[in-house]
């Protein structure tokens, strides 16, 4: 496994294991904990993407044109994630307050698909713009390698946060 590739899964178990689900009384530790924890991942994150990237295009640092269109990707990428991670809080500060309803249940898991479709609107707007700098098999593995470092992201959260329970508390 290259350096890389150490580093980044060091990061993504070590961050999210330091943030473990804590229990019902902890809930604004537990927010703001969770709310610090995906920014400072997120930030520490974003370096290793771009090394991965680099790394496997064989993309040199001095490619200016392929670097403008990737940083303007991220910027919009981020933007997204960053409403992913505001939903996240939400959702735990609700869950650990015990204030989560059906209502906004239903509002957050809407909220979670748009942001779903808005990250498929954006890598799809992107192709033509990585075509100009990429060749059709850089940009495919582009791709393929912002995919599998999304997927990472995604499980490694997916750990973290607590299903929702099929009935309301107390309702049993």
């Amino acid at each position: 496994m290259h350096k890389s590739r150490r580093t980044l899964a060091t990061l993504l178990i070590g961050s999210f294991i330091a943030c473990a689900a804590p229990a019902v009384g902890e809930a604004s530790e537990t927010q703001t904990a969770l709310h610090q924890e995906l920014q400072l991942t997120v930030a520490m994150l974003e370096q290793e993407r771009k090394e991965l990237i680099a790394e496997s295009l064989q993309m040199p640092a001095t490619a200016t044109a392929f670097w403008r269109v990737y940083n303007a990707y991220r910027k919009k990428m981020r933007a997204i994630a960053d409403r992913r991670s505001k939903i996240i809080t939400e959702y735990a500060d609700a869950l650990y307050n015990q204030h989560l309803r059906d209502k906004q249940i239903t509002k957050l898991l809407n909220r979670s698909l748009n942001v779903f479709q808005d990250q498929i609107k954006v890598k799809k707007a992107f192709v033509h713009k990585f075509s100009k700098v990429l060749t059709a098999r850089q940009m495919a593995r582009f791709y393929q390698v912002d995919q599998r470092i999304d997927l990472l992201i995604q499980a490694e959260i997916a750990k973290l946060v607590p299903l929702v329970a099929t009935t309301p508390k107390g309702a049993q």
